[in-house]
């Protein structure tokens, strides 16, 4: 497996502001997670869209999985109430939660790429039209 996007991509294409220190990191584990969900296909694949994916997971997966955020829900001290607004659904892991809205940025940048084709082959045109064999 290979990091589908570098520093260079990530800092002057995309725009990314993640610092040097965590980006590598979070480059890892969104190119890992982009190889997993497309089975593999995107190592052979070398459009701007896999490495456009690979930045916005990895801005993701730093603001899911790294920033360390208090996630409150509720919080009450003699009139003072606290509550702050979560991505998380009840009872979501931060993992849960990366990996949902991760294959959404999987499906934005690399649907229409056929990178995330679950089938095995190669769908072939037949002269009778029938796709499905």
């Amino acid at each position: 497996m290979r990091l589908y996007a570098d520093k260079d991509f990530y800092n002057r294409s995309y725009g990314g502001t993640l610092p040097d220190n965590i980006l590598e990191r979070s480059l890892m584990h969104a190119s890992r997670y982009l190889h997993t969900v497309t089975m593999g296909k995107a190592d052979a694949f070398e459009g701007d869209e896999l490495k456009y994916a690979a930045c916005e997971t990895a801005d993701l997966y730093y603001r899911v999985c790294i920033e360390q955020k208090r996630n409150i829900r509720s919080e009450n001290n003699d009139g003072y109430s606290v509550t702050y607004v979560t991505e998380q659904k009840d009872g979501e892991s931060r993992e849960n939660l990366f990996q949902r809205q991760a294959y959404g940025i999987a499906r934005k940048w690399l649907l229409t790429t056929g990178v995330m084709n679950r089938r095995a082959g190669y769908a072939h045109v037949h002269e009778c039209g029938y796709h499905n064999l």
